[in-house]
Formats: C-alpha cells, structure tokens, sequence
C-alpha cells in the first residue's frame, strides 16, 4: 500500500525497524520511497546502509540514482558496499535501459 511509505520512511530511522522498512520501501518503489531509502545509503549502521542499498536495486527507477550509487562505490573503503552500490546501479540500469 503506497500509504504506508511515509511511515516506513520514518522506520528508517528505528534501529528494530530499519532493515525491514528497507526492504518494504523496495518492494512499494516510487519516488518518495526511493529518496528515503537514498538518504540511507551512507547510515553508520551499516546493516542498514546495505538493505538501503538492496532495496534501490529493486525499486529505483532512474539515472540519478544510478549515479549515487556508483559515487558510493567509488567512495567507500568496504569492499561489500562497493559491490552491492555497483550490482544496485546495473540493476537498475538494466531494468530501465530502453525507456
């Protein structure tokens, strides 16, 4: 439900909550679920920046994201950030080429 995503955005913030709202923003996409989940992309839990991440693949519907991310992977010092932010960016990528 599309209602939900305001709330969900807010669980982002819940340290027992976040990972799961990552992952329901994912699955309900749209704009505001996707600028939540990008403000979420660099959190100090890293657990979460990660879902975040996983969840954009999923959900993300345009270039800019592609975008962030890639600078992410460029950016970060783990290893695993930068391969889920490089997966995240050809995913959507290849969901959205031909639009």
């Amino acid at each position: 439900d599309p209602s939900a995503v305001p709330r969900l955005a807010k669980a982002l913030a819940d340290p027992d909550a976040a990972i799961a709202a990552a992952r329901s923003l994912g699955k309900l996409g749209g704009a505001e679920a996707e600028t939540a989940l990008l403000a979420r992309i660099t959190d100090e839990r890293i657990d979460v920046a990660w879902a975040a991440i996983d969840a954009l693949a999923a959900c993300a519907s345009d270039q800019a994201t592609v975008k962030k991310l890639s600078e992410l992977a460029r950016q970060t010092g783990n290893p695993r950030t930068k391969k889920a932010c490089e997966d995240a960016a050809s995913a959507i990528t290849a969901r959205t080429a031909g639009r």
